[in-house]
Formats: structure tokens, C-alpha cells, sequence
């Protein structure tokens, strides 16, 4: 998540891999498709507005073929902090998701996270 474009071609590989898979990117408000709309401020705001995206395209995709699909989320960085709240907040969408490069608090200290050893 953040921006579809960030992606390149991996959903289209992952597709590839996982045939029985569709890849719906989804654009935080303030990027991608959504570069005029106003940013949410807070990890909240930003889950409820990809939640929206995705559950108008379920709702879609639901009266396209008559069948409810299973979510899961694939997420970097800003856009895993994102998703971990929206799966935290409303645990019935998704049935699960993988989270990379992404910084919790209680997990490690910020300026552990900013050590150049850490990379």
C-alpha cells in the first residue's frame, strides 16, 4: 500500500505465481490515484480509507461472479503499519496478511530502527 505504482510489475508476477490469485492494488488518500485527496493524519484514518477501497471493489467483484472473495494483504513499511491496524480494528475482512520492513513500537526503539547497521 501508499502507492499502486510502488509495486512495479510484482502484481503481475504474483499473479503469475498464484494463478488462482487477483492483485488489487490499493492507494493511500493523498497518493497514487488518490493524489488530491486530502492525506489522513493518523494509521487509523489511512486503514478505514483502504478499507473502503477495498470493500467497494468486493462488493464489485461479489456481483461480478457471485462469489464472496478471501482477502489477505501484502504490505511494506507505511503501508504494513496500515494494513496490521485494519486487520487489528476489523479482523472479519482479511483472512490474513504479510508484513514487510515494517516498524512497531514495542518491538524495537526507533533509534535502533535507524542504526545503519540495521540495514
Amino acid at each position: 500500500m501508499r502507492e499502486a505504482a510502488h509495486w512495479e510489475d510484482f502484481p503481475k508476477q504474483f499473479e503469475t505465481a498464484f494463478p488462482e490469485s487477483k492483485v488489487v492494488t490499493l492507494d493511500l488518500q493523498g497518493s497514487g490515484a488518490h493524489w488530491n485527496s486530502k492525506a489522513p493524519l493518523t494509521i487509523l484514518e489511512m486503514a478505514e480509507s483502504v478499507r473502503q477501497q477495498a470493500q467497494n471493489w468486493i462488493v464489485a467483484e461479489t456481483t461480478k461472479t457471485g462469489k464472496i472473495p478471501k482477502c489477505y494483504v501484502l504490505a511494506i513499511s507505511l503501508g504494513g503499519m496500515v494494513a496490521l491496524e485494519w486487520l487489528q480494528k476489523f479482523p472479519e475482512d482479511l483472512k490474513g496478511g504479510v508484513f514487510i520492513n515494517i516498524s512497531l513500537s514495542g518491538i524495537n526503539s526507533f533509534y535502533e530502527r535507524l542504526k545503519p547497521r540495521a540495514w
